[in-house]
C-alpha cells in the first residue's frame, strides 16, 4: 500500500531547506514549472504506508529529519491559483498518479480544476478521470510549453471514466488539421424526437387561449464517439435542458456548439409550401451564433428531413474576414419569390445555396438527410487559439483558464 502527501513548499520546505538537504537531493526541482516558485505550491510525494505511519507518529522536528531517510516512490510539483481556481500538476516522476491525485484531493479545494500536460501515456491520465483535451503553448500561469497536449479534471472523486471516448478525443485533438473538420451523426432517438416536433409536437397555449404549433429550438451534445475507417465520428443526442418553445414562426438560437430549431407543419400550411428549407433569417442567425456561441453547425428540422448549415471550408479558415451583413443575405437568399423556386426539390435548393459566393468564395455548406437515414456528416469550422474546439464544455474550461 502507498500514500500520497502534499508538502507545502513555502511554509515547510523553504524554511527548512538546509535540514531537508537529503530529501531535496532526490527531488529534481529544476523540472518544475517556473510558476511553482511564485505561486502557492507544494511537492507531492508518494511513500509506503509503513513509512507514512512511522512519520505520522513523530513530532514536527523529527518529521523533518525523517523526511531525509524516506524512500520516495514518486513525486510531482503542484501549484494552486485561487483566482483561476486551478491546480497546475507537473509530471509524476515515478508514476503512482492515483496517489498523487489523492493527496491533492485531501489538501486542496475539491471544486477546482486540476490541469496537467502530457506528451504520452494518455491512458494513465484518462483512467484517473482526466479529459477535455486541448493543445497549448503555455500553462494557465504563463509557463512556456510549446505544442503540448493538456488535460483537466475536477479535484474530486471520479466515478465515471470514459476511456475510449476521451482517447478518441485526444487523437482528434492531436491530428494535423489545416481546416477544423467535425464528423458527426445524430443518433436515432434525437432524430425521432426532432421529427415529431415538426409533424405534431411543439403545440402550446397562446395568450388568447388558442393552441397552435410553435417553432422549437435547442441544442445537441456529444453522447459518445465511434471510429470508421480511421475517422472519428461524434454521436450527438439532444441536450434537453436547452429546449425552448418559441413563437409560431420565430425561434431563439440556443447557446450551443451545435444547435437546432424547427420548421413545423403549421408553417408549411401558413405559407402554402412543400419544402421548409432554411430562411434568410436562419442563415443570419447562424452567423451570429458563430460569433456569440462558437457554433459549429446549425440543424434545421423540417418535415421532409433535416438541413445542416455550416461554413464552407474557405470561410471557416478565414472567418475574421467574413463581414457579410444580414441585408446581403436577405437580398441573395430570397429565391422562392425571385426565381420561382416553389417547385424545386431539395437537391435543387442545395445546388443553388451551395454555389452562392461572397468575395468569390462559397459562403455556406448546406447538407440534407431524410429522417430515416441517420447518415454521417462532415462540416468545417473555425480554429480558435490554435485548437479545433469541438466541445462547448472544453471551450468553457479553456477560456476560463486562459482568459480567452
Amino acid at each position: 500500500m502507498t500514500v500520497g502527501l502534499l508538502l507545502d513548499y513555502q511554509n515547510l520546505i523553504l524554511p527548512n531547506k538546509e535540514k531537508l538537504a537529503g530529501f531535496l537531493s532526490g527531488i529534481n526541482m529544476t523540472s518544475f514549472y517556473p510558476s511553482f516558485f511564485k505561486e502557492r505550491s507544494g511537492v507531492v510525494i508518494v511513500i509506503s504506508e509503513t513509512d507514512f505511519r512511522t512519520l505520522d507518529t513523530l513530532p514536527f522536528e523529527q518529521k523533518i529529519s525523517q523526511l531525509n531517510s524516506l524512500k520516495v516512490l514518486s513525486y510531482a510539483g503542484a501549484s494552486y491559483n485561487a483566482k483561476k481556481h486551478v491546480i497546475i500538476l507537473g509530471p509524476a516522476h515515478g508514476g503512482y498518479l492515483k496517489d498523487v491525485l489523492e493527496a491533492l484531493l485531501a489538501y486542496l479545494p475539491n471544486t477546482d480544476w486540476i490541469w496537467t500536460a502530457t506528451k504520452g501515456d494518455y491512458e494513465s491520465y484518462i483512467s484517473q478521470g482526466f479529459k477535455h483535451p486541448f493543445m497549448v503553448e503555455k500553462t494557465p500561469l504563463g509557463d512556456e510549453i510549446p505544442d503540448t497536449l493538456a488535460l483537466v479534471r475536477k479535484n474530486d472523486y471520479q466515478t465515471k471514466v470514459e476511456l475510449e471516448e476521451v482517447y478518441d478525443e485526444i487523437l482528434y485533438t492531436l491530428g494535423p488539421q489545416t481546416t477544423c473538420t467535425f464528423n458527426f451523426r445524430v443518433v436515432e432517438g434525437a432524430r425521432a424526437y426532432l421529427q415529431t416536433l415538426t409533424s405534431k409536437a411543439g403545440v402550446t397555449l397562446n395568450k388568447n387561449k388558442t393552441i397552435t404549433q410553435k417553432e422549437v429550438s435547442g441544442g445537441l451534445s456529444i453522447e459518445s464517439t465511434e471510429t470508421r475507417n480511421a475517422v472519428i465520428f461524434f454521436l450527438l443526442g439532444l441536450d434537453r435542458k436547452l429546449t425552448v418553445y418559441n413563437q409560431e414562426e420565430e425561434a431563439s438560437i440556443s447557446p450551443s456548439f451545435y444547435n437546432f430549431h424547427t420548421h413545423p407543419q403549421q408553417a408549411y400550411l401558413n405559407h402554402n409550401v412543400k419544402l421548409g428549407w432554411p430562411s434568410a433569417d436562419d442563415y443570419s442567425a447562424f452567423l451570429s451564433s458563430i460569433a456569440e456561441n462558437n457554433t459549429i453547425f446549425h440543424l434545421l428540422a423540417a418535415v421532409e428531413g433535416f438541413y445542416i448549415l455550416s461554413l464552407s471550408p474557405y470561410w471557416a479558415i478565414n472567418l475574421k474576414d467574413l463581414d457579410v451583413t444580414s441585408k446581403w443575405i436577405t437580398q441573395n437568399l430570397h429565391w422562392r419569390e425571385k426565381e420561382g423556386a416553389s417547385d424545386w426539390k431539395v437537391k435543387d435548393y442545395l445546388a443553388r445555396v451551395n454555389e452562392m459566393d461572397y468575395k468569390g468564395e462559397p459562403i455556406f455548406q448546406v447538407q440534407f438527410s431524410t429522417w430515416d437515414k441517420g447518415e454521417p456528416f462532415e462540416v468545417a469550422y473555425p480554429r480558435r487559439d490554435g485548437n479545433c474546439f469541438y466541445s462547448k464544455k472544453t471551450w468553457d474550461i479553456y477560456s476560463k483558464l486562459y482568459d480567452s
